[in-house]
């Protein structure tokens, strides 16, 4: 990143395809194999929300990502 800590733009959110993707993977899973009901989840499911910046950019970025 450019200018790193110092430049104009230093945080984002977290968005992540795969977290959206192991969480739909989970809940198909379960309904198919019957371990659980399409009801007894929420009609809206969202990842978790993380504010993304230079204290904490190595918890979240993943070198071998290709987004």
């Amino acid at each position: 990143m450019k200018g790193g800590c110092e430049g104009r733009y230093i945080s984002t959110g977290l968005n992540s395809p795969s977290l959206a993707a192991e969480e739909a993977l989970k809940i198909s899973v379960a309904v198919a194999t019957g371990a659980k009901k399409p009801s007894d989840y929420p009609k809206e499911s969202f990842t978790k929300a993380v504010g993304i910046g230079c204290d904490n950019i190595d918890k979240y970025q993943d070198p071998n990502s290709v987004f």
